[in-house]
């Protein structure tokens, strides 16, 4: 092992405002993550990711274009440090009491440089990065498989009820088929026979999440917290939880349950209003004050149709309009309950409803399997990193065989 400080090893880059740009397909990070997508890139190689303002202990990596915003830095690196091992070797230092802020915890470009490291030789530190990044590949590869599962339920959605082709009593599309419809006032549209248009209030009810300290979320001991760092800026659920270890524990969720997005960051309302299904990672969870749960309270309305019907774009835009706020958007949940929402037939719901759970059940597969994986590569990390496991030197032909069939080994393991 040899001693360095972050001067020795890297380059450190300011963030820039975003504010001029178009909205695109390049991810922009803050100190909390994915902030939004814009159409061009600040940086476009391997680079650490380091908060300036915020969130300290949240050191990111990315390997492809990205915008970095002014309350982040980008670092690169030399020769001798890998980008990945060192990514992962910030982050299990605790930087929260480098703090210079006042309010707002902050890090200078100094203070970076200043922080002292130990690290192996390069090729030590690449196939240790090799070994945690095929953990980190088979995690974004069943993230893809979900977004495909996502996608699957979606054109079901669509096709049962927006272009109303579900299968009538002799299985055959309704609409496609010449089944009976009627024009509807409140949706200007034609809607099938027997449906009505109808607004949530009366049938949804509400409960806000708790209030919490920065005390009570320090550590990683207590109940699992779902927050709003939990919504991606697409409105979709990723683990990114706190642990709450206060007393407030009476308003819990578990798998199924529905929350929404009450308080939104990004400046576009990305997420404001969004609902996201309480995944099945843990056996409950509390919620965060930026939520809320909402729960049906009419045989009229199954959980699985109102969720998808909530993760329209029509829904996103209706209900922009009851956030206020400026650098921090609110929302009015009365806003929810005045949404105009087409009830179908309660059996379409159900058959819907079948459909949407074999579904939601591969998807919960997934997400255990990847909460495994997360926890084999986080037990791997510090002993990697200290030395406890080691390497064995090989001539660089015998070492190239043995990377790729450790590869192919690893890869075969995690398939099954």
């Amino acid at each position: 092992m040899n001693e360095y400080k972050l001067k020795d090893l890297i380059h450190i880059h300011n963030g820039r405002p975003y504010a001029h740009l178009s909205d695109g397909i390049i991810p922009v990070y803050g100190s909390g993550g994915i902030i939004c997508y814009v159409n061009e890139a600040l940086y476009d190689r391997e680079a650490i990711l380091l908060p300036r303002k915020g969130t300290l202990n949240n050191i990111m990596y990315s390997n492809q274009k990205i915008w970095v915003i002014d309350t982040m830095y980008y670092a690169t690196t030399n020769n001798k440090a890998c980008p990945y091992y060192l990514y992962r070797y910030l982050g299990l230092l605790n930087l929260s009491h480098l703090d210079s802020g006042s309010a707002l915890p902050s890090m200078t470009q100094a203070t970076y440089y200043d922080i002292k490291v130990k690290l192996p030789n390069i090729k030590t530190q690449q196939r240790i990065a090799s070994v945690l990044s095929a953990l980190d590949d088979k995690i974004e590869l069943n993230n893809r498989i979900n977004a495909e599962l996502e996608a699957m339920a979606k054109t079901l959605y669509d096709y049962w009820f927006v272009q109303f082709d579900f299968p009538d009593e002799n299985g055959n599309p309704y609409k496609s088929s010449g089944g009976k419809m009627v024009y509807s006032e409140e949706l200007k549209r034609e809607i099938p026979e027997g449906w009505e248009v109808k607004q949530l209030k009366g049938n949804v009810k509400f409960e806000r999440g708790i209030s919490y300290t920065s005390k009570e979320i320090e550590n990683n001991d207590g109940i699992p917290m779902i927050n709003l760092s939990s919504i991606t800026v697409d409105r979709k659920y990723r683990s990114k939880l706190k642990f709450y270890s206060g007393k407030n524990i009476n308003k819990k969720v578990s798998f199924g349950d529905m929350l929404i997005a009450c308080t939104d960051l990004t400046r576009n309302a990305d997420i404001i209003g969004s609902p996201i299904s309480v995944p099945k990672e843990y056996e409950e969870y509390v919620f965060s004050m930026d939520l809320a749960k909402m729960e049906i309270i009419t045989d009229k309305l199954k959980q699985n149709y109102l969720y998808m019907s909530l993760m329209t774009d029509y829904y996103h835009n209706f209900i922009k309009w009851y956030a206020s706020g400026t650098n921090v958007l609110h929302l009015d949940l009365k806003g929810i309950e005045y949404y105009p929402l087409l009830f179908p037939n309660i059996d379409i719901q159900k058959k819907f409803a079948y459909k949407i759970k074999i579904i939601e059940e591969k998807k919960a597969f997934i997400i255990n399997e990847n909460q495994k994986l997360a926890s084999l590569r986080d037990w791997l990390l510090p002993i990697l990193m200290n030395g406890q496991v080691g390497f064995k030197e090989t001539t660089h032909k015998e070492e190239i065989i043995k990377s790729q069939q450790k590869k192919q080994h690893l890869e075969l393991l995690l398939s099954q």
